[in-house]
């Protein structure tokens, strides 16, 4: 990652930082994401919490119903 592109990424993370309310932060992902790619954003999330919680893949599947690649 080159200079530019850390100093990008550095800009989005306090981006995010400074939304400081939930309604906020869900007006941003609204404007930010397509309906498609904030679907696909959220069933990560709450693939990697489930998983932490120790769920089975299967069971987050049977509740995502999608696959989990």
């Amino acid at each position: 990652m080159n200079s530019l592109q850390k100093q990008i990424r550095k800009t989005f993370f306090q981006t995010l930082e400074d939304l400081k309310t939930k309604g906020n932060f869900e007006t941003f992902l609204k404007d930010f994401l397509s309906e498609e790619e904030l679907e696909v954003f959220t069933n990560r999330l709450v693939t990697a919490y489930w998983l932490k919680k120790g769920r089975t893949t299967k069971n987050i599947k049977a509740n995502l119903k999608a696959s989990l690649t």
